[in-house]
């Protein structure tokens, strides 16, 4: 198990989730926690910010969880600090 209290937001995480996508999102966890395995939040593993799913550790966060299962969570240490940078961008991109 992982402790959620040991992940970071990314200060600078290039995309924002409105209240009523943020809804949705808890309703789709509490509906499908198993979905989280095959979709990851993934954590640079030096500094344990989060690179992918900031949405995801919040929604989480507010639905109460304290810790999750160990393969809801990615380390990202096979990446050197600029493929860090671009998963941030490249996961966070917006289809809308």
């Amino acid at each position: 198990m992982i402790k959620l209290s040991e992940l970071k937001y990314r200060k600078n995480n290039p995309r924002k989730i409105d209240t009523e996508s943020l809804e949705r999102l808890k309703a789709k966890i509490q509906k499908y926690p198993k979905f989280l395995s095959l979709r990851p939040i993934v954590v640079d593993d030096d500094t344990k910010e989060v690179i992918g799913g900031n949405q995801r550790l919040r929604a989480l966060r507010e639905l109460g969880y304290k810790e999750v299962s160990d393969d809801w969570i990615k380390y990202a240490s096979q990446l050197t600090d600029e493929e860090k940078k671009a998963f941030l961008y490249i996961d966070n991109i917006s289809d809308g």
